[in-house]
C-alpha cells in the first residue's frame, strides 16, 4: 500500500509539471481525484476547519503532508531504508534486482553516489 501511494504521489507531481499546473489549482484538482475513503477523509477534514474557523488548505505541500500523515504508516521511511539496506538479488535477474535498488534509492531521496 505505501508504494502504491508514493506511486500516485509521485506521478501526481510529474502531471502538475508536466501541465505546469498553477500552485491555485493543485490542491483542488487533487481533491476531485480522490476516492472512496480518501475523498471521505479530505471532505471531513475540510468541515472540520471551517468548523474550528480555520482557513481551507490552499497549499499543495500543507496537502501533501496531511496525505502523508493519514495514508502513511509513521515508519514508513525506515521501512523503505530497510528494504533498500536489504536489497538482494535472490532469484530475481539482475535487471531486476537494480531497478528494485533504482525504486528504492528514488524512494529515500538517495543520490547514485551514496
Amino acid at each position: 500500500m505505501v508504494n502504491v501511494f508514493l506511486d500516485w504521489l509521485k506521478n501526481t507531481e510529474i502531471l502538475f509539471n508536466y501541465m505546469n499546473t498553477p500552485e491555485v489549482k493543485k490542491v483542488h484538482l487533487v481533491a476531485l481525484k480522490l476516492k472512496a475513503g480518501a475523498s471521505a477523509w479530505w471532505d471531513q477534514l475540510e468541515v472540520s476547519r471551517q468548523r474550528c474557523g480555520k482557513q481551507p488548505i490552499r497549499s499543495w505541500e500543507k496537502m501533501k503532508k496531511l496525505l502523508k500523515v493519514r495514508f502513511l504508516p509513521p515508519n514508513y521511511e525506515q521501512t523503505l531504508y530497510n528494504q533498500y539496506q536489504n536489497c538482494r538479488q535472490g532469484t530475481r535477474t539482475v535487471a531486476d534486482c537494480i531497478e528494485e535498488f533504482h525504486r528504492l534509492s528514488a524512494r529515500i531521496n538517495l543520490s547514485e553516489n551514496e
